[in-house]
């Protein structure tokens, strides 16, 4: 086992409410995983695991990939507060991702990069108090949902070589095979509906067959596939007026209580940008779709995640460099859910979280995290907690 490293982490509690002395975040990440145009998701994302609540963010200086750090933290009933359990050992430069490891644990893969041509994986049943290293055969795609898992069952990677390769392995997680790849999915009869460009996410199904998203070519198509048995079948989705004439990338496939959310960006012809959210839940039960949020012209996608009634949120950066916005949509029995805009976050917010009754928002100042929570009766954010991580600057070098 490899024991998390302890470090004198100094967190500090403020009850004041935010005021005109918030300071705005370092400058924001350079790289592809975090400056995206929402080809495909930032990793940047906050996953909710039973009562435990997950988010994966960089830190460290921003503009400077060598010297930028990206950690985990959590937040479980019995902590005060967020704390930092970034798996040691490996050079996370590139990213974390993270999804459910067998039996409730939580497994977490770091992204490859010029110097680490391989991506290993961490695996923690105790709150990220200690890890033991996992093999996976290649790098990781540079996608939050790279890995996908269960408590029981298959596990799933996306590897990065072509296009994509989704790899699979059994609860021990000690040998990987191939799945499918890109081009074997492009040449399937469901594969050539869609015009695979390349995969972009996986999960398990509810029912326990490998799933696969991808980026479509053609309009209208929806490109989500259960690969069980080494068949292709697209996963079907009820028609959305919302869907006609877009190009549709899946940009998140992630476990919840109740199935998977789906998180899905539509190209309008006329480059209108649409997010729209999707549920899978039994087999016996249909797909359901949200209505779509229109993403304002020019903002990116700063960072998505989970919410712990089984929806799913995003947070968007506009292009005037005004504080972002936060939106969420929770599945519902009856019509089309609509997305709710929670009032604005303080402007620098990196990153969000939603847990049982609380919503965060964080802002990173070099090695500081400052975390913000929403207060329900004002309709305002509350700075709450201040993490100070320590960074050995120049170390990747």
């Amino acid at each position: 086992m490899i024991r998390r490293l302890t470090t004198a982490v100094a967190v500090t509690v403020f009850l004041g409410l935010v005021g005109s002395t918030t300071t705005v975040a370092a400058a924001a990440p350079t790289s592809a995983a975090v400056a995206s145009t929402m080809v495909a998701a930032p990793i940047t994302t906050a996953f909710v695991q039973g009562d435990e609540t997950w988010f994966v963010l960089p830190m460290g200086h921003l503009s400077n990939f060598a010297n930028t750090f990206w950690q985990l933290f959590v937040r479980t009933p019995t902590d005060n507060g967020w704390v930092t359990v970034t798996p040691p050992g490996v050079a996370d430069n590139a990213g974390l991702v993270i999804t459910d490891g067998p039996g409730g644990a939580l497994l977490a893969g770091f992204l490859a990069n010029k110097d680490l041509t391989f991506s290993p994986l961490s695996l923690t049943t105790d709150g990220g108090n200690t890890w033991t290293a996992v093999y996976f055969p290649e790098g990781l795609i540079s996608v939050p949902d790279a890995l996908g898992g269960t408590t029981t069952g298959v596990t799933l990677g996306l590897g990065r070589s072509g296009r994509g390769r989704l790899l699979e392995t059994e609860a021990d997680l000690s040998t990987w095979r191939s799945a499918t790849t890109a081009g074997h999915l492009g040449r399937s009869a469901a594969g050539t509906r869609c015009g695979v460009e390349r995969l972009t996410a996986t999960a398990v199904a509810p029912d326990g067959d490998p799933l696969v998203g991808t980026a479509c070519r053609r309009p209208g198509v929806i490109g989500l596939f259960d690969v069980a048995g080494g068949g292709t079948r697209a996963v079907p989705f009820p028609v959305s007026p919302s869907l006609t004439g877009a190009t549709v990338s899946v940009l998140r496939l992630v476990p919840t209580a109740t199935g998977v959310a789906v998180l899905l960006r539509a190209q309008k012809p006329t480059r209108r940008t649409l997010l729209v959210a999707g549920w899978l839940s039994t087999s016996a039960q249909p797909a359901t779709l949200s209505a779509p949020f229109a993403v304002p012209p020019g903002a990116r996608l700063l960072a998505t995640g989970t919410t712990p009634g089984g929806g799913v949120f995003a947070l968007l950066q506009t292009s005037d460099g005004s504080a972002p916005e936060l939106v969420d949509v929770t599945a519902s029995p009856t019509g089309r859910p609509a997305w709710n805009v929670l009032p604005q976050p303080p402007r620098g917010t990196l990153a969000a979280a939603f847990s049982s009754g609380r919503i965060d928002a964080v802002t990173v100042h070099s090695s500081t995290l400052i975390d913000y929570v929403f207060d329900v009766s004002s309709a305002t954010w509350v700075r709450s907690q201040v993490v100070h991580v320590p960074i050995q600057y120049g170390s990747s070098g």
